[in-house]
């Protein structure tokens, strides 16, 4: 167990079938570097959650000028 008693991403199975399926696709591709690109993937999940989240939500002021545009 890690920090906070999560698990270790290297230690499941899914993380073996993942690197397997993208290494047989991308044959180049060292076991050090899926490690680093995955890991920063991981990283840079709440920044890409955040800015689709706003791309889907409108900012206030857009939504008032709909609302006046549409009356």
């Amino acid at each position: 167990m890690g920090k906070k008693n999560k698990l270790n991403l290297s230690e499941l199975k899914f993380n073996k079938t993942v690197r397997e399926a993208i290494q047989s696709k991308f044959p180049d591709l060292t076991s050090s570097d899926f490690t680093r690109k995955a890991g920063e993937w991981f990283r840079l999940g709440a920044q890409r959650y955040k800015r689709r989240s706003d791309k889907l939500t409108p900012a206030p002021e857009t939504e008032m000028k709909q609302i006046i545009i549409f009356i």
